[in-house]
């Protein structure tokens, strides 16, 4: 009998530590070094603009936060931007982020002297139903750039897609390659 009043007596004491731990643990609250991104700012029905193509016949959405800078398809580069350029400057503040779309004729996965790599990672991933390539790249300067390869249907060529500055928002870029649509 004394040995089961033990045993009951430990377990309720276990268990109160247990309950005590998890209510100072969730007291707590969030650490301030702790970033929380939202999904509701992210790629919804109501707040994205929709991109189209007809030189290559592609359409992708991104959110309307976000301006197209230049539209120069096949003659230079698609810039997306969450930021206002007009300030000169060659690195990006925090929140800022470029997705820079071109058209090229071969997959290029070697290392650029432009940008000096420490870390580089390429997987093979489907997007819009075809094998593509996916790029993370760490610079030398710790800063970095994830990009894609994705055939163009019929054209024997690559959408390349880079985004480039503040890391929170690379998730941005996987939206925005998942909305890609095919027109042809």
């Amino acid at each position: 009998m004394m040995k089961k009043n033990t045993i009951i007596l430990s377990l309720t004491i276990i268990i109160l530590i247990l309950i005590l731990s998890f209510l100072n643990f969730n007291k707590e609250g969030i650490d301030d070094n702790e970033i929380i991104i939202s999904n509701e700012d992210r790629l919804n029905i109501e707040k994205i603009n929709t991109y189209s193509n007809d030189q290559y016949n592609f359409s992708f959405s991104y959110p309307t936060t976000w301006i197209i800078k230049s539209d120069n398809l096949g003659k230079g580069a698609l810039q997306l931007l969450n930021y206002d350029d007009s300030k000169s400057s060659n690195s990006f503040s925090e929140g800022e982020n470029k997705i820079e779309f071109v058209i090229v004729d071969q997959l290029n996965i070697d290392d650029s002297s432009d940008y000096p790599e420490k870390n580089k990672t390429v997987a093979d991933v489907r997007v819009t139903n075809q094998d593509s390539k996916k790029i993370n790249i760490e610079l030398t300067n710790g800063e970095k750039i994830i990009s894609y390869y994705i055939p163009i249907p019929q054209q024997n060529k690559y959408l390349y897609v880079s985004i480039y500055g503040d890391i929170r928002n690379f998730d941005v870029l996987d939206e925005v390659v998942n909305s890609i649509q095919w027109s042809k």
